[in-house]
Order: C-alpha cells, then structure tokens, then sequence
C-alpha cells in the first residue's frame, strides 16, 4: 500500500550475472541510512532483473544545476556532507558505488539529500562497467583509477564527489572534453583546478 519505484537492470547475457545479483542485493537491501535511497525488494521475473526502491519525490541535483547553476557555498558544502555521511556509511559495509554524479542524487521536498543506485553498478556485468565508461555523463566524474581498470575503493567515491561539489561551487565540472575518452584522459594526467580560480569567493577551506 505504498508507492514504490522499480528498477529493471539490463541482461548482458553473462550467466553468473544473477546469483551476483541476487546476493549483491541482499547486501543493498540491509543499507539504512538517511542519505540513501532505501531497498525493499529485489527478484528475478523471468529472467528480468528488478530492485524495488523508495520513491523519492523531487528534483536531482542534476535538474537543479541545470536550473539554478553554480549553488551557493554553504548549501553545496551541506549537500556534499550529507553524500559524504551516506558513503562512508556504505562503504563501512563494503559496499562501493562507483558512479556517483548529480543524477544519482535525489532532494526531496523536506530539504534532504538522497544518493540513489547505490552499488548498483556491482549488479552489472563486466561488459557492462566497460561500456559505462563510453558514457559521458559518467566519464564527466570518473576516477583515474576506474579509467586506468585498477581496483576500485572507497577513494573513487571521495574522487566523483569531489567532482560532484566542484560542479555545485562552479557550476561546471573540472574536466571539459567533447568526447568520454578526452574527459577519461584528463581525469588521469590534468590537475583539477582550486574552485575559486574558476568563481571568485570560494572560501580557502572549500578549495582545500
């Protein structure tokens, strides 16, 4: 008796693609915290994978930067903090995200912030995490050690929400490129820029 949202993730044809998916999302299904969209249910109908999850009403932070731009420093460190809050919780339970990007951040009407698809790229196949690097909404945010395919921890998280909060303080992400590879490239060899080089009046402390 709830209003709940569905996920179907796609089948890349890898036959152990659904015992890994069901046992990552019994782990997904045990996070609770605030800051994360909550888990109810996962199953497999026919072959379709699905995760059900709480329906978040309100914009994501993408749809607000592409309507407000650049926020504020006080309410882009609020936002930040409460993402930092829900992945240090996630990763004290082993639990990586691997793509974070202001799609996958939710704001509801009551003010809080909510990460969504919380390990879900886990639940993918190989074939599939390469293929996300060919997308540039997520290459925008990558870290090097993804683009380079080391092993992945906690620390690419810390590097796409770095990414993340220098969008919200400029209103632009660190790396410009026209293609994912040109963006995969500078992640790896560039030096990201201190925010108040690029928008006067970002304190020394959000630069740090």
């Amino acid at each position: 008796e709830r209003a709940v949202a569905v996920k179907l993730l796609l089948d890349y044809g890898d036959p152990r693609s659904v015992p890994r998916f069901q046992q990552e999302a019994q782990i997904l299904a045990r996070l609770h915290h605030p800051n994360v969209i909550s888990v109810f249910d996962t199953g497999v109908d026919g072959g379709d994978r699905f995760i059900v999850m709480e329906l978040v009403e309100g914009p994501t932070l993408r749809e607000l930067l592409d309507t407000e731009g650049r926020l504020a420093p006080e309410r882009a460190g609020e936002i930040a903090s409460r993402l930092a809050s829900a992945l240090g919780f996630a990763h004290g339970k082993a639990v990586i995200h691997r793509d974070v990007k202001p799609s996958n951040v939710l704001l509801p009407p009551d003010g809080g912030v909510k990460l969504a698809d919380m390990g879900i790229a886990r639940l993918l196949s190989p074939e599939a995490l390469t293929a996300t690097l060919s997308v540039r909404g997520t290459a925008l945010y990558i870290s090097p050690e993804q683009v380079r395919g080391d092993r992945v921890d906690r620390r690419a998280d810390l590097y796409s929400l770095g990414c993340v909060l220098f969008e919200m303080l400029t209103g632009a992400t660190p790396f410009q490129d026209d293609t994912a590879l040109g963006l995969a490239y500078r992640h790896v060899h560039d030096v990201v820029p201190a925010p108040s080089s690029v928008v006067e009046g970002v304190p020394a402390a959000v630069d740090a």
